[in-house]
């Protein structure tokens, strides 16, 4: 495995994709039959006042996006990783002391729906994107210009305009949030937080099933017996619902791998989000977390003890003038063979 646990940025991504209020009604030329009655309803749904039900607080109810919604994303991450080897006196040796530090910009714009809302295409644009290790730093997709397809495990991006080759490190950050491994915002708000109404101080606890199953979109093999996950609605100010998340999870195997733990393999999570109610675009926008795994496994013969720690904070706003990019036109399809 990596000395870095990259899954465990996924898993406190807590929605890659963050909603936005609509800046145009307009239904571009040759829209899909979805971007169509989507757009058709966009000013049916402003006039019934969709999403204005504060004394509701149905925190989970999904979002309804729009063609050409633009959101704007920060966000900084900490991540502190450990790995020593254990000696059969019980002393240990140190292996790996790895320190990274993720800095990101990033702006997303709506280009397809479906019936319900649903985001099925989005254009990326990275604004900003630095990671630093050591005394290495990385820039490689700042600038880059990103489209985004599908949605679940069919979700894919695709590089439209870059001015640098992606590292490694880069490719799999893209991969993490933007890939068939992201857990989007619907998947994430299905299963963590409530459909039903809940007031302050109320708290309900998710499906260990469906907490195991969210996860195996980043190859995270989960141990249904060994979680145990709550929120609690904490505050209502302003508009803005304040929640409180906690989870813990037995992981079956290292991240990424298929090495077992032999001791430990524990997740835990405690994060806090707020998420704006009384319009359309239900979406966190802030988040804090802070993660930890730790555990001991067997690996060639070789006993080796882990500990990794993961803190990040990113905020969303539901604006931002997307960049007009000269993007080149894709090629044309090579004709069949007769």
């Amino acid at each position: 495995m990596s000395s870095r646990p990259f899954l465990l940025v996924l898993l406190i991504a807590l929605s890659a994709p963050i909603g936005a209020e609509a800046k145009s009604t307009a239904v571009p030329p040759g829209a899909s039959p979805a971007v169509q009655i989507a757009k058709a309803n966009a000013s049916k749904d402003d006039a019934a006042g969709v999403g204005d039900d504060d004394a509701g607080r149905a925190i989970g109810k999904p979002t309804r996006w729009r063609v050409d919604d633009v959101i704007t994303t920060t966000t900084t991450t900490k991540t502190v990783v450990t790995m020593a080897k254990l000696e059969w006196d019980g002393r240990t040796v140190p292996l790996v002391d790895v320190e990274d530090a993720i800095e990101a910009s990033w702006m997303e714009k709506c280009t397809d729906v479906d019936r319900n809302g649903q985001r099925l295409g989005y254009l990326v644009y990275v604004s900003a994107w630095s990671r630093q290790r050591g005394g290495v730093r990385d820039k490689s997709i700042e600038g880059a210009l990103l489209a985004v397809k599908g949605s679940g495990s069919d979700r894919t991006w695709s590089l439209l305009k870059r001015s640098d080759e992606p590292s490694p490190e880069a490719k799999r950050w893209l991969d993490e949030h933007f890939g068939a491994r992201a857990i989007s915002d619907e998947q994430w708000r299905r299963v963590m937080l409530p459909a039903k109404d809940v007031g302050v101080g109320e708290s309900w606890n998710p499906s260990p099933d469906q907490v195991a199953e969210l996860f195996k979109a980043g190859s995270v093999r989960v141990d249904p017996s060994r979680v145990a996950a709550s929120g609690t609605l904490e505050a209502l100010d302003d508009h803005r619902a304040r929640c409180r998340l906690k989870m813990t999870l037995g992981l079956r195997t290292v991240p990424d791998t298929m090495v077992p733990w032999t001791k430990g393999g524990t997740f835990e999570l405690v994060g806090e989000l707020t998420i704006p109610l009384g319009v359309r675009m239900r979406v966190p926008s802030t988040i804090e977390t802070r993660v930890t795994l730790g555990g001991d496994t067997v690996e060639n013969g070789v006993e080796r003890r882990y500990a990794s720690t993961i803190e990040e904070r990113r905020t969303s706003t539901p604006d931002g003038t997307f960049p007009e990019l000269d993007v080149p036109p894709s090629p044309s399809p090579k004709p069949s063979p007769k």
